[in-house]
């Protein structure tokens, strides 16, 4: 039984090779959510939070970072109690990998590598910490980008319950994203490999 539906082993044969996880198979679901809705899970997997979210909040005066990891590892970078007055918090995440251009060559290697996350305060690193993987897929569509309090689920239930709200205020927000990109090298060793993959096959 998938997704609560009674599906015979026959039929489920019949295109677990060329369709699984498509449209054909509805209402199952690709092989990245069923591992996803396979990790622990305190009462449900439909908990969108749960799948694989950050959050970037104040939690009894300290700064935090969590990357939750579809519930298998939180990652986790804390400052000091912030002293009262204005600060300037920041979050830099510098990713190992390739990015997303090596699937162009149908090459995974570029996705869910790891990366080092630096927490600032007013300019300064308060916590280092690498992260070993990230998450080979998009992040939750159905969570909202929230600012000012957590209108949905939690990043971590153990921290806080929603909706959260912060008390301080906020001048600015900045979010930048700078996606990895091929190099012209990069893309030459990629095309050999899928060329010299092509010729195995």
């Amino acid at each position: 039984m998938l997704n609560g539906v009674m599906v015979p082993v026959e039929d489920q044969l019949k295109c677990i090779y060329d369709a699984w996880g498509s449209d054909k198979t509805y209402p199952h679901m690709a092989a990245l959510w069923a591992w996803a809705f396979d990790t622990p899970f305190p009462w449900t997997k439909q908990v969108a939070s749960h799948l694989g979210v950050y959050g970037f909040y104040v939690l009894k005066g300290k700064p935090v970072f969590l990357w939750n990891l579809v519930d298998l590892e939180r990652v986790r970078w804390e400052g000091p109690e912030l002293t009262p007055g204005k600060h300037v918090l920041e979050f830099d995440f510098a990713y190992d990998g390739l990015g997303m251009g090596t699937l162009a060559f149908n090459n995974f290697s570029g996705v869910g590598r790891g990366g080092t996350g630096v927490l600032k305060v007013d300019g300064q690193a308060v916590d280092t910490r690498k992260m070993e993987h990230t998450l080979p897929f998009i992040l939750q569509w159905d969570e909202a980008l929230d600012i000012g309090s957590d209108t949905l689920t939690g990043v971590n239930d153990a921290d806080y319950q929603t909706p959260f709200p912060f008390t301080g205020k906020i001048d600015k927000i900045t979010l930048t994203v700078d996606r990895p990109k091929l190099s012209p090298e990069d893309e030459k060793k990629l095309a050999a490999a899928q060329q010299a993959k092509g010729a195995s096959d």
